[in-house]
């Protein structure tokens, strides 16, 4: 979890992220957590909520989150105030700031998922994982 120290959360304006950050899960698979095992979102059912105690978030789409955990929605919120207020800053990105919040000890587990309804869709889960261990606040 993130403190406020203005020094080390300047991520408004991201430098680009390893690609190791992101960890892609096969299509027919469950995500688990890689540090204690249990599913986080399963083939069929979806999430598992609440989730481990590792899952910083849960987020479908790149449209809203399943699951987040305590502060971080008003952690976003105040990197958006920040980039909003800096004018050297090109915008914000709700996707540049959750790989920036899951470091220095965390990934993203990404499934991408194809189906068809009245054409083909594609269903894309992110979830944030730490070895820290979070306070949980389940969403919705």
């Amino acid at each position: 979890m993130h403190s406020g120290d203005d020094e080390t959360l300047k991520i408004h304006c991201l430098p680009v992220v390893e690609d190791e950050l992101v960890i892609s899960i096969d299509e027919g698979h469950a995500i688990t957590c890689p540090f204690c095992g249990s599913v986080v979102v399963t083939i069929a059912d979806g999430c598992v909520l609440p989730p481990c105690e590792h899952t910083q978030f849960i987020f479908i789409n790149g449209e809203g989150f399943e699951y987040a955990e305590a502060g971080l929605e008003a952690w976003l919120k105040e990197q958006e105030e920040r980039a909003d207020e800096d004018e050297e800053c090109c915008g914000f990105d709700v996707w540049d700031a959750l790989q920036t919040y899951v470091e220095p000890d965390g990934l993203i587990l990404e499934r991408i998922d194809h189906g068809m309804a009245c054409g083909p869709i594609k269903l894309t889960i992110w979830v944030g994982i730490s070895e820290t261990v979070p306070t949980l606040n389940p969403i919705g």
